[in-house]
């Protein structure tokens, strides 16, 4: 997968990634220096390499995947979905080379905003449980 990612033309790599080649390649910079102190902690060897990992956060920001649907393409659970896309997004926060602006700059007119941006993330919601004491049942003579 990695190989065909590459060979695409930096125009579509943009179009299908979001970011252009050279930021690509400077976020995974950033995912190794980070992959080696963590891993100097010790743990387990992690289940993606850095690529499929930030293809994945791409996938879920940019084409607003579910967790369910990017863990069946790359075969591994929802919570390791999850916990890799917190770690990425923390990680590049991290970094201030890919940090909006903060709240006081923007409010001040420091900075020039071009374009706005709204999360629309989906988030799940826990539904109440069905029982007898909530549900009114309707006697059959009087229903049609």
């Amino acid at each position: 997968m990695q190989n065909k990612i590459y060979n695409l033309s930096n125009e579509i790599f943009k179009r299908t990634i979001g970011v252009s080649k050279n930021t690509f390649k400077k976020m995974i910079q950033i995912l190794k220096k980070e992959k080696t102190i963590r891993k100097k902690k010790g743990g387990q060897k992690d289940k993606l390499s850095l690529i499929n990992q930030l293809l994945i956060f791409f996938q879920y920001y940019r084409e607003y995947r579910t967790l369910d649907a990017i863990a069946i393409d790359f075969r591994i659970s929802k919570a390791t979905i999850s916990r890799t896309i917190n770690r990425i997004e923390n990680t590049l926060i991290k970094s201030k080379l890919f940090n909006l602006p903060s709240k006081k700059k923007l409010i001040g007119n420091e900075v020039k905003i071009d374009c706005v941006i709204i999360d629309a993330t989906e988030t799940e919601i826990n539904r109440p449980k069905k029982n007898k004491k909530n549900i009114t049942l309707e006697r059959k003579k009087n229903t049609q």
